[in-house]
């Protein structure tokens, strides 16, 4: 999701595009693996996970192609490529963690940068009785909260999204890494995704 809480600041929501390229299966308890994601440092607990690939499928046809951002659930990985390109960018907000794989260098990225950076009064948050936050729609973010930040999450939904910048973006797209989606808001509050500068140009007007 891209927002602009000033005219400098770019955002997106960082999605691996699991219809396209394949994904992984964890094989042991998905929901127990991610649920640990949760903006707290891992370090010497972590005990490599076995990991598998699962054939993509958009709802029409079966693909059977390999990304550099493989689908986990809400964990972001990278293969050791995107890790190359990227890990220079953000190596001060996240923790690299090895998974096991069969045939791939993979790795799963805790995210650490966890901000508080959501301006309740102009967002659309949804609540649970107790107060916590269950929901939130059409991101608005407090301006400078996420300066010099290329990765992070946001305090109220740490199990949840991983945005990042304009920057991060830039990076994934000038070295041909793929796998990803970027996602924003319209202004009329409509989540989109951002296709990609080639499909973009395509479909220009001749």
């Amino acid at each position: 999701m891209e927002r602009s809480s000033s005219k400098n600041e770019r955002i997106y929501e960082l999605r691996a595009d699991g219809n396209h390229y394949n994904s992984l299966r964890a094989e042991a308890d998905g929901h127990e693996l991610t649920s640990r994601f949760n903006g707290t440092a891992l370090g010497p607990s972590w005990i490599p996970v076995h990991v598998e690939t699962e054939k993509a499928h958009d709802g029409r046809r079966e693909h059977d192609r390999d990304g550099n951002f493989p689908f986990l659930r809400n964990v972001p990985v990278f293969d050791d490529r995107a890790l190359e390109v990227l890990l220079p960018l953000i190596a001060s907000d996240v923790e690299v963690l090895p998974l096991i794989h069969p045939t791939r260098q993979l790795f799963a990225i805790n995210v650490l940068a966890v901000l508080d950076c959501i301006d309740h009064e102009r967002s659309k948050v949804a609540r649970a009785r107790n107060g916590n936050v269950i929901l939130i729609d059409n991101f608005v973010f407090k301006p400078g909260t996420f300066e010099d930040r290329h990765i992070f999450k946001i305090r109220e939904t740490p199990l949840l999204w991983s945005f990042v910048s304009e920057e991060f973006k830039r990076r994934v797209e000038s070295s041909g890494l793929v796998g990803l989606q970027f996602w924003c808001f319209a202004e009329n509050g409509e989540l989109i995704k951002v296709e990609p500068p080639s499909q973009r140009r395509r479909r220009k007007p001749r």
